[in-house]
């Protein structure tokens, strides 16, 4: 990922089914499949359920609460940023999403499962080229207490700055070069909440199940230890990767984050579309 030059289109060698798995949205199991699609396509979402699909692009961006979804309220298709991490990853331009719900589940809350889906069905490369989208100038986005920028680099490299209120989560930084093992460095960091969060939400304690599909960070510890250094901002790096793929392209240039969401990255991703020249074949 993050190459210096011109890499080649690519879909997925076969189709892979995932477990089904309970939705966020929807509390009943989802079903989710990934195809391969046409070369120069790119990655569209389906909701079989809906009769709707979606291109992955800021012009399809639905509103949305702590995920990044397509489409429209009554018909959207949400938590498509673990995936989307997975395929900027495995450079993966052109693919085909199919659930049957209003979503993506979390599965565990981390990129794991969908990353190991995404190897199981292996990538088939086209004579097409694919150039990344270069960053040829500093782009900034703000609204506090967060903000992300960009600068031109020779390759990709992200980095993330947490700075979390609760003393479970506090100060943590990460950051994740195109060299690295997505496998590895960031596919295993789960998405995690605060028990006061989840009752705001669901208006209950954190549940087993709920615990299931993410980590839950308690006034005095965690449902589960994380088992990597700086966790939570290794999530949000996930994310962070996940949701500047909405631009089509792999991003060759130095990002950093501090204190970001889903908002910021894809304001950031609608600015360095903007700034970016068209890409040449």
């Amino acid at each position: 990922m993050g190459p210096t030059s011109s890499t080649q289109r690519a879909t997925l060698g076969q189709a892979v089914k995932l477990p089904p798995a309970p939705g966020v949205i929807s509390r009943r199991a989802v079903r989710v499949s990934l195809h391969p699609a046409e070369i120069g396509s790119g990655v569209v979402f389906r909701n079989a359920e809906a009769g709707v699909e979606y291109p992955a692009h800021p012009d399809y961006l639905a509103p949305s609460r702590n995920c990044t979804a397509l489409g429209k309220a009554e018909a959207s298709i949400a938590f498509i940023e673990h995936l989307m991490a997975c395929l900027a990853a495995a450079q993966i331009s052109d693919m085909l999403v199919v659930t049957d719900g209003p979503e993506i589940p979390l599965y565990d809350g981390s990129a794991r499962l969908l990353w190991q889906a995404v190897q199981q069905a292996g990538r088939a490369e086209s004579a097409i080229a694919w150039p990344p989208l270069v960053v040829t100038g500093p782009v900034r986005v703000a609204e506090k207490p967060g903000w992300i920028e960009a600068e031109p680099g020779p390759e990709m490299r992200l980095s993330y700055a947490l700075d979390h209120p609760h003393p479970m989560i506090g100060r943590q930084d990460a950051a994740y070069a195109a060299t690295e093992d997505f496998g590895t460095a960031l596919a295993p960091a789960r998405t995690f909440a605060t028990d006061e969060e989840i009752r705001a939400l669901y208006g209950m304690d954190p549940t087993p199940q709920i615990e299931q599909m993410c980590l839950v960070v308690y006034a005095e510890g965690l449902s589960e230890e994380p088992g990597l250094p700086a966790p939570f901002a290794r999530h949000k790096l996930v994310d962070l990767l996940g949701d500047l793929f909405l631009c089509g392209r792999l991003v060759q240039g130095q990002v950093r984050a501090c204190r970001s969401g889903h908002g910021l990255n894809q304001a950031l991703a609608r600015a360095l579309l903007a700034q970016a020249e068209p890409p040449q074949s």
